[in-house]
């Protein structure tokens, strides 16, 4: 049994070119072979410098590339895999890896028979009505080849061949998913137990392949423009019939970002899967295709388990691999009974988001001169010791994505995300406006530089000027006033406490603050910082402001109190005394409001506020019995005129008409015009009906098709009470 998976990618890639580059690699590698079986050693190095034109054919350069490694060995040289890999510097991680995973393997009996006796299809062959072109990939338990299918008008299709892949097959055939790719059809050769997967051409590229662009030199991508080139720098030659325009994160934004979407999509394609009873079981960077357009789709089913997870299969990839998995690998002994949870597809995934962000694996690196189940043994004892930090080997991640990853890589599954679906809205947080500007802002760390510079030169000079600097409580002061002029009161309020613990005695802090507590609607704490900056400093406007919250409270005579004294300091602003005549309308003195109404009004003709209340006053009058003035109708069109437009204004003005009617039937009409304006602006027409003053217009029509009529706004009030203090 192997738990490695595919050793290389099986990349979903085709060459619709293959009259040259692929009718070329395949010469290539004849020629190479054949000087190797003669004793004449051929770099390869070299010769994919006189032919760059197949750089881009990842399987046979992988392949031939491993192949001179382990023949030169052969032959008695000492080479190193780390430094060999660096030769081939677009292939160099998965060229290693591939190296160091084939020696593991030489350890398992299983797959050397798997080598020795499968028959595997090979170019030029005939396969199950397909015409073999060339080799794209292999791995353990399969091979994926370009084909063609005569059947269908020769088109090009790549084929995966699997050992005993029906069940895979059944698996692809029944899933549907803009990030899964699509099965055409599935045949089955049962005298040599392969199965033939056919699936459309998507690209040549793999996660292994951003992989090696991404990391061939030791500085960090910062661009995700990475990730279209290595699309476009290995499918040259394509010729695909649909694509649709990149997606601009991965054109314009940052690398983290462009890992966070194609990161987004693979958790909603596992969150499908999981949806449907199946987990993927062996997620790897290899295993997932990025189409021509930049969409990542899973690959590879051939470990995956169904029917609440249950399986008798142990599988997958040893570094990709959660420790529960891990644990079962170094059972020398198995029950057949192995649970395979979504929580593995998700550490999975938290290691694959790990290494596209740093370049390495999160456990370090991994000795491979031992048996499988002794490196599942050593990289289990890494596991739970956890990660190595994600943001000291890229800083441009940022602390909630680092936790987010690292979380995913939990010893325990039960301390991971509980969902793919978890992820996924974590995930699109980070792709906010908001998120993506700060970390713009942090990429453009030569523009923090810079302003750093100035910033120093500036308190330099201020410090050739300056005796002293401001003490620490008016700094947080200041810093205090800076937010609330921003309107972050909440933030506002804490820079102010601070100012405050350093000294208690200061008047306009405490005014500040109670300003900023008054802002988000918190008027008891408003109350008492006005009240304690009073007394420390006796001002018109923070008498005012006691009157303000006093209303707010309910305590109205109190509320005149303070306005008064506000006034006898000097405070003779318009707000006031609209405010007093308010107060003394709730306290219904009603002569009284209307007076200081009036004098506000003289102040200030435009304050819609104070006509709004005279309107409520003229209408409690003529609910007394009083008739309406004329001046009342003139308050209600000023008020109308100066806007807002609210519902209660127009239900106040339709209450005024509806009283003068009494008297004058010809208001009628006026009456039922303001109550259509008045249920067009929010309110319910059960409170026309169910208001008596409403009565007078029962037997008119229009009144009874008002009352069938449905408000389709929400209701916006009339406000009554104003900020005594103008900002």
């Amino acid at each position: 049994m192997t738990y490695l998976g595919n050793t290389s990618s099986l990349s979903l890639a085709a060459d619709h070119g293959h009259k040259s580059p692929l009718l070329l690699d395949s010469l290539l590698t004849s020629e190479v072979r054949k000087r190797w079986d003669q004793g004449e050693y051929t770099d390869l190095a070299t010769l994919l410098e006189k032919h760059p034109e197949i750089k881009h054919c990842r399987s046979f350069v992988l392949d031939l590339a491993h192949e001179e490694y382990c023949r030169r060995l052969a032959t008695g040289e000492c080479l190193d895999a780390d430094e060999f890999s660096r030769q081939f510097p677009s292939y160099q991680k998965s060229l290693y890896f591939l190296i160091e995973v084939h020696k593991l393997l030489e350890h398992d009996p299983h797959f050397r028979i798997l080598q020795d006796n499968v028959s595997w299809p090979r170019p030029s062959e005939e396969f199950l009505g397909f015409s073999i072109l060339s080799e794209l990939g292999r791995g353990t338990f399969a091979r994926v080849y370009l084909a063609c299918e005569s059947a269908l008008g020769g088109r090009l299709v790549a084929l995966k061949v699997a050992l005993h892949g029906s069940g895979e097959a059944e698996t692809l055939g029944k899933l549907k998913h803009p990030n899964i790719v699509p099965v055409y059809s599935i045949q089955e050769d049962a005298k040599i137990g392969l199965t033939a997967i056919c699936m459309p051409y998507l690209g040549r590229t793999t996660l292994c392949d951003v992989l090696d662009k991404a990391f061939s030199n030791t500085q960090i991508p910062k661009k995700s423009r990475i990730i279209v080139d290595t699309i476009q720098d290995l499918n040259t030659d394509a010729n695909v019939l649909e694509t649709s325009s990149l997606d601009r994160i991965l054109c314009n934004g940052l690398y983290v970002e462009g890992i966070i979407h194609l990161a987004i999509q693979l958790a909603e394609a596992l969150e499908y899967i999981h949806s449907c009873g199946i987990c993927h079981g062996d997620l790897k960077p290899s295993n997932v295709l990025l189409s021509l357009e930049g969409r990542p789709l899973l690959l590879d089913f051939n470990l995956s388990v169904e029917k609440h997870f249950n399986s008798s299969r142990i599988g997958g990839t040893l570094p990709y691999m959660a420790p529960e998995q891990l644990e079962l690998v170094m059972l020398e002994e198995s029950d057949g009974s192995v649970r395979t949870d979504p929580q593995t597809d998700i550490y999975s995934l938290g290691v694959i988001l790990y290494q596209l962000l740093s370049g390495d694996l999160p456990f370090g690196s991994i000795s491979w001169d031992s048996s499988v189940e002794q490196v599942a043994e050593q990289l289990l004892k890494e596991q739970a010791k956890g990660p190595c930090s994600l943001r000291k080997k890229n800083k441009q991640v940022d602390q909630r994505l680092a936790q987010l990853i690292h979380d995913c890589l939990a010893y325990s599954p039960d301390q991971r995300p509980k969902s793919a679906n978890v992820l996924i809205t974590v995930l699109r947080k980070e792709l906010t406006p908001l998120r993506r500007a700060i970390r713009w802002y942090h990429y453009r760390h030569w523009f923090v530089d810079l302003v750093a510079c100035i910033v120093l030169m500036i308190i330099l000079i201020g410090v050739s000027f300056l005796a002293f600097r401001p003490s620490y409580n008016i700094r947080q002061f200041k810093s205090g006033l800076q937010f609330y002029n921003k309107g972050d009161y909440e933030s506002a309020i804490n820079y102010f406490n601070d100012s405050l613990q350093v000294n208690r005695q200061q008047h306009d802090v405490l005014f500040s603050r109670g300003r900023a507590y008054q802002k988000i609607s918190n008027y008891s704490l408003a109350y008492e910082d006005y009240k304690e900056s009073f007394r420390l400093s006796p001002k018109a406007e923070v008498s005012a402001c006691m009157g303000y919250c006093a209303n707010k409270l309910g305590f109205y005579k109190e509320a005149i109190n303070y306005y008064q004294k506000a006034l006898s300091l000097g405070y003779k602003s318009p707000l006031v005394l609209h405010n007093v005549g308010y107060s003394y309308f709730q306290l219904n003195k009603l002569d009284e409001a209307s007076s200081y109404l009036e004098e506000a009004l003289t102040a200030n003709s435009n304050l819609q506020t104070s006509h709004n209340v005279l309107v409520l006053v003229y209408l409690s009058r003529a609910f007394n019995g009083q008739p309406i003035a004329e001046a009342a109708f003139e308050h209600a069109k000023k008020a109308i005129e100066l806007g807002p437009d609210t519902g209660d204004l127009y239900f106040n003005t339709a209450l005024l008409y509806a009283c003068a009617a009494r008297d004058k039937p010809e208001m009628k009409h006026a009456a039922l015009q303001y109550a259509e304006k008045a249920v067009e602006h929010g309110i319910n027409p059960n409170k026309i009906a169910n208001t008596p003053t409403f009565s007078i217009l029962q037997a008119d029509q229009q009144f009874t098709n008002l009352l069938m009529k449905k408000s389709m706004v929400p209701l916006v009030k009339s406000e009554y009470l104003v900020d005594p203090v103008e900002e």
